[in-house]
């Protein structure tokens, strides 16, 4: 099985082929990092150049994996756009993986034996995205939108005996509970590990109606309901 992996929901993105090996895990063929912002202009070449330097064609991809959220409003749109529209055009199916979900399978490596995981990314404005998993990853209990006090409060509990907290690292910077956190650089491997398993328990997503996961509105709603709770008086 041969997929390629996007990851644009973060302030750098990523693009992985990759190809399975006997025992079903997904051996890396190429990767490549993608500056923030940057998004739109980069990923489609990015993808090209992997291909061409694989001697591959789209046709040759088996499926496609997508990191849908929570994250960058612009950088899912992207990602989703991108791996949607491949999908259909091939009838490809899509692997569609939470950015909380791949930051939980992270934590194999770290703390193999934590009975739950706690990520933690950082969703700017004072606030903090948090995913509870067992398994590494793959049961999710809860996702959630939190902000620095319901995170703490949230985390009080967790003991290294039976819990593992992992966080990127402008999570771990901006709260200062976190600096006991295991610190993730790179969500490749696990993001790769993760479709891997997606993949042979046929865990696949309706492209249909993929969607991204913000876990909040959209800066466009929430100035959308802003405006119309200012004129609501105005009508009365």
């Amino acid at each position: 099985m041969r997929l390629l992996a996007l990851d644009t929901a973060g302030a750098t993105g990523s693009v992985a082929l990759a190809q399975s090996d006997a025992d079903g895990s997904l051996a890396l063929l190429n990767s490549a990092f993608l500056p923030g912002r940057e998004f739109s202009m980069r990923l489609i070449p990015a993808i090209a150049e992997m291909l061409q330097e694989n001697h591959l064609a789209l046709a040759d991809l088996d499926a496609f994996a997508v990191v849908n959220g929570p994250g960058s409003f612009t950088g899912l749109r992207v990602g989703l756009s991108a791996v949607k529209g491949m999908a259909e055009a091939l009838d490809k199916p899509v692997l569609a993986l939470s950015r909380l979900a791949v930051m939980a399978a992270a934590a194999v490596e770290c703390a193999p034996d934590a009975r739950q995981v706690y990520s933690v990314l950082d969703a700017g404005r004072g606030e903090f995205y948090l995913g509870i998993y067992r398994h590494a990853g793959w049961e999710c209990i809860s996702e959630s939108l939190e902000t620095a006090a319901t995170l703490r409060a949230a985390l009080a509990g967790v003991s290294s005996n039976d819990g593992c907290i992992i966080a990127e690292k402008s999570a771990a910077t901006a709260l200062a509970e976190l600096q006991g956190a295991a610190v993730v650089e790179s969500t490749l491997e696990p993001m790769l590990a993760l479709a891997a398993r997606c993949w042979r328990e046929e865990r696949f997503a309706d492209v249909a109606t993929l969607d991204a996961n913000y876990l909040r509105r959209s800066d466009a709603e929430l100035f959308a309901h802003a405006h119309t709770h200012q004129l609501v008086p105005a009508l009365g």
